[in-house]
């Protein structure tokens, strides 16, 4: 468990480190320290944009992170006088108190890892993923060995870096661990600035009523190995927080440019994480634009440095993902086969439909515990099966937002002249109206609950501060801190306890077991079978029974996915990559 600590506290200063060189930062013109755990997201952000581009030439593993250690020694080289500064400005028996505080969330996540089970895909494909990353670059065509291995998450090359050096094999436990602590200190952040500021910002009140909700998000979530779901809930938040800070900060066009390239660039990592994300980013980034032009007047031909800037970083992070695809699958984003090459690799179309079928039937269907007919009946069950605070807090979100509605048309028939209007909280509206979308798209394509992310708790806060602002702007609130510190205890109050494991072990108390000692215990490497294709290529298959590769050497693929037309494109080198030919 201590090394776990002193790893996450270590590569919390190794990603800060490289944010801080990002010539955009916030934290250049706004030096707290919300700005300063800002720098861990982007420098994040900005590692997943150098390993796509790494690992087409290289594996990603212990070279990828040397070099991103490098960058973040600069960074704080660079920086040392700011960050000096800044913390000769604190209080330092406050920032002890704090720094002590803060550890406490740490401690809790390295115990809480020791003892929860990962994701199921774990042992069916992320452990394989990310083994097939930091052994080799990227292979052509390496979904035809096992489909789920071309599904494009750029996380698992994250995790494939840091788990390397004195970190190998332990990954498993900081990988999600790691961002699931920057959030909550994110969170907490939000909750001190509350304190600190007058008058109350939206964005200082929507961080912190999500303390509770990124709590319950880390001790209820699969934190422990590599499912990029957690990350994109974290990431989630971020972003939507600082959309509100957009409309928080002062009119200054030079704040607005760093704030906005800082948000485009977490936009388009997290679409490389995860594409269901993709709505929501877009929605964020067409309202940041907006922003732009009625507060800037930026629009493209006025200011085409901010336009380009913005496409600068689009492409940076997207092109390489769009090419990582069609290098490991033959299509523009696998599953979805709308767009495939003429490659020799490509995966054959019936195989590519069939994953996407089985992602969105696994949704459906819970799990594969109900028929999906898609009408009244289906939906009810699902309905009923859903999780009990999602469906809580989608339906007090709904009421909400009718009250907020009432209320609104309520204040402006009260004050009818137009210079008497009562204020609204733009940023609140904005994000009703972006999480509306991106929620009917998660229904449409997939909707099981660990894929909608943060969608049904930022509904909720930003109809909370909807009403909020109305209720201070109209001065029917005369004492807005006061019914802000309510807000965020009645929000803590109602979703506690959390849910962290309170187990301890002396055994782990410093080390706990590798991943590979883990998945030898799942699944024996002893037990594993071999089958031979048509063209000689030998294949490790799981033991009678099992359908999940867990730690087999490489290549493996379950029993019902093994295929006689598997071949190596050069015989003998699993670099050079995989063909498939369909037989009957």
């Amino acid at each position: 468990m201590i090394f776990t600590i002193l790893a996450i506290l270590f590569l919390l200063i190794v990603f800060t480190g490289i944010g801080l060189l990002f010539p955009w930062n916030v934290y250049r013109q706004d030096r707290r320290f919300e700005s300063l755990l800002l720098c861990f997201w982007v420098g994040w952000c900005i590692a997943i944009a150098f390993l796509q581009v790494w690992h087409f030439f290289f594996p990603a593993g212990l070279g990828a992170f040397l070099i991103m250690l490098g960058i973040s020694a600069v960074g704080w080289w660079q920086t040392r006088a700011v960050v000096a500064g800044m913390a000769r400005a604190w209080n330092r028996p406050q920032a002890l108190l704090l720094a002590g505080l803060a550890v406490i969330p740490c401690v809790m996540l390295a115990n809480h890892v020791l003892f929860i089970e990962p994701n199921s895909d774990y042992a069916l494909y992320h452990l394989q993923t990310v083994k097939w990353f930091s052994t080799y670059a990227i292979v052509p065509g390496l979904g035809n060995v096992y489909s789920p291995l071309a599904f494009n998450c750029a996380s698992f090359l994250y995790t494939a870096m840091i788990d390397s050096g004195l970190l190998e094999g332990r990954a498993y436990y900081v990988s999600n661990t790691l961002p699931a602590f920057v959030a909550i200190l994110h969170s907490a952040a939000g909750l001190y600035g509350l304190t600190q500021r007058r008058p109350i910002r939206s964005a200082d009140l929507f961080n912190a009523m999500m303390i509770p909700v990124v709590l319950l998000q880390s001790s209820t979530a699969y934190v422990v190995a590599y499912s990029p779901d957690p990350v994109m809930f974290f990431l989630q938040i971020v972003i939507a927080g600082e959309l509100l800070h957009l409309f928080d900060d002062p009119r200054d066009a030079r704040r607005f440019q760093s704030r906005s390239n800082q948000m485009v660039l977490l936009a388009m990592a997290a679409i490389c994480v995860k594409l269901s994300f993709a709505v929501f980013g877009v929605f964020i980034l067409l309202v940041m634009a907006c922003v732009g032009i009625s507060r800037y007047q930026g629009w493209p031909w006025r200011n085409p440095r901010l336009w380009t800037g913005w496409a600068g970083l689009a492409c940076a992070l997207l092109i390489p993902w769009i090419a990582r695809s069609v290098v490991m699958s033959g299509y523009l984003a696998f599953p979805n086969t709308l767009i495939g090459f003429p490659v020799v690799w490509k995966i054959p179309a019936v195989l590519a439909d069939a994953a996407q079928v089985v992602v969105k039937m696994w949704a459906v269907t819970v799990n594969g515990s109900i028929a999906y007919t898609g009408d009244i009946t289906w939906f009810m069950q699902w309905w009923n099966l859903f999780p009990f605070f999602a469906r809580q807090t989608f339906i007090f979100s709904l009421g909400l937002l009718a009250l907020d509605v009432i209320l609104l048309a309520a204040l402006r028939a009260r004050q009818k002249a137009p210079n008497t209007q009562p204020a609204t909280d733009l940023g609140a509206a904005a994000l009703v109206l972006i999480v509306a979308p991106s929620l009917v798209f998660w229904f449409l394509m997939g909707p099981s609950y660990r894929f909608s992310g943060a969608l049904f708790w930022i509904l909720f806060v930003a109809a909370v501060l909807f009403g909020f602002r109305l209720l201070v702007n109209t001065r029917l609130i005369t004492r807005p801190e006061l019914l802000a510190y309510s807000l965020v205890l009645v929000m803590s109050l109602w979703q506690s306890p959390n849910h962290f494991s309170n187990n301890l072990s002396r055994k782990m108390l410093f080390l706990a077991p590798t991943e590979q000692a883990l998945a030898e215990q799942g699944q024996a490497r002893a037990s594993l079978r071999q089958r031979t294709t048509e063209s000689g290529l030998v294949m490790n298959i799981p033991p009678e029974g099992d359908e999940v590769c867990w730690d087999a050497p490489l290549p493996c693929t379950t029993a019902a996915n093994f295929l006689p037309g598997l071949r190596l494109l050069e015989p003998g080198n699993l670099q050079k990559g995989f063909a498939l030919e369909l037989t009957d």
